[in-house]
């Protein structure tokens, strides 16, 4: 997305009520998303943003495709499968998709909002990850 200049906001996480940096939305990032009303953007990457927004029953992470990516039909194809195998899978450590909708403008995907701190902001605050702590934060995706 476009607008990374933007300043550092401070969100609270509704797991704890400890705040966590995030981007406010910027021109480009859209203020709903179906059901969803967004609130700030803690990420985003290649794809898309990730976009912490309010939903009717409580805080989701709504990724929204980017413009460019909508546009492309090659793409759309490859997040309907993305989709579709998300749909699939359940589990413990598996967050859930929750809604998505893959032909709008802007196709997005709703999950369910985990709020935890980014590898990137534990580590500088605790040092490495090691030993158990390690083994925790790396072993939750296989489960």
């Amino acid at each position: 997305m476009h607008g990374l200049d933007g300043e550092l906001v401070a969100v609270e996480a509704p797991h704890n009520g400890a705040a966590m940096p995030t981007l406010p939305l910027d021109a480009d990032d859209p203020r709903a998303a179906g059901p969803y009303t967004g609130r700030a953007r803690p990420g985003e990457g290649g794809m898309g943003a990730v976009h912490l927004a309010d939903g009717p029953d409580g805080p989701v992470a709504l990724k929204v495709v980017r413009r460019l990516l909508a546009a492309d039909e090659t793409f759309r194809t490859r997040f309907r499968r993305e989709v579709l195998s998300a749909r699939r899978v359940s589990g413990r450590g598996v967050v859930q998709l929750l809604d998505a909708d893959t032909e709008s403008d802007r196709p997005d995907l709703a999950m369910a909002y985990v709020a935890r701190p980014t590898l990137r902001a534990e580590a500088p605050a605790s040092g490495p990850l090691r030993g158990g702590r390690l083994r925790a934060r790396a072993g939750a995706p296989a489960r």
